[in-house]
């Protein structure tokens, strides 16, 4: 579920994932969250309204999740890892 603070609209993503773990919205409205598909945990790509077939832009679970201020790429740092990976996002 995604609230848009100004409005008060609630969108829900059509896709169920399952683990959430974390999530970032740009401003664009592109929603990339970390959390499970099926069976397979990753960091997963879609817009808000139409999330039917999310990208995944890579596997893994990843504790954070935060796109860069221009909306080109998102910072995600992998469970465990002590480094972040800058991942681009699907345009």
């Amino acid at each position: 579920m995604v609230q848009d603070r100004v409005n008060g609209e609630v969108t829900f993503p059509s896709v169920q994932f399952r683990w959430p773990l974390a999530m970032a919205v740009t401003d664009e409205g592109v929603l990339v969250i970390s959390a499970g598909q099926g069976d397979t945990a990753g960091l997963y790509q879609c817009r808000i309204t139409t999330c039917d077939t999310p990208i995944r832009l890579a596997s893994g679970r990843f504790d954070s999740a935060n796109p860069r201020p221009d909306g080109t790429q998102i910072i995600a740092l992998p469970q465990g890892a002590g480094e972040p990976t800058f991942l681009a996002l699907a345009r």
